[in-house]
């Protein structure tokens, strides 16, 4: 089913350019709160946090969200706002690390200096305000679920996959 209005909710500096494909057959709208990403998305952007999105009830077809739920300090309160954005029948994707992998485990044990000292090696510095801290409060799938079902969902699959150790990528 083709989204005509795709909402790329934390869109960050798109570095893996998931929804740039889709540009041609729906709009797509990118928010973060990393103001610089407006000079970096392909596309509309709006500077604003998940759990107050500055959109109409049911504006938007799909929701995808890559690499952000393991930082929300309010999971709830994002699946409410997107659950409001939606349009009846809409999708949400989200593509984010399980609390319990090794990366999840390792992201939860290390402090987040070192995420820091990290992102300055693989990105160069001034990536700071793009590196936010680990809080997994929806990261397993019970807790995903539970979450996502409060608000309407259903969770059609859950998979497990992994990408690698990407800490020391560039």
């Amino acid at each position: 089913r083709q989204a005509k209005t795709t909402l790329h909710a934390g869109c960050g500096w798109h570095r893996n350019d998931i929804t740039r494909p889709y540009r041609a057959s729906s709009r797509i709208i990118g928010v973060d709160l990393d103001a610089r990403v407006a000079t970096r998305f392909h596309s509309e952007f709006r500077r604003c946090s998940l759990d107050s999105l500055p959109y109409a009830d049911a504006t938007f077809d799909l929701v995808v969200s890559e690499y952000v739920w393991a930082h929300l300090a309010d999971p709830d309160g994002v699946f409410r706002e997107i659950a409001r954005v939606l349009k009846p029948n809409g999708r949400l994707i989200v593509l984010t690390p399980s609390k319990w992998s090794y990366k999840g485990l390792g992201a939860w044990l290390l402090p987040f200096r070192f995420h820091i000292w990290m992102g300055n090696i693989r990105y160069g510095k001034g990536h700071d305000p793009d590196m936010y801290p680990t809080r997994y409060r929806c990261n397993t799938q019970n807790e995903f679920r539970a979450l996502s079902g409060r608000h309407g969902f259903a969770t059609e699959s859950v998979d497990y996959i992994t990408n690698g150790p990407t800490w020391f990528e560039r």
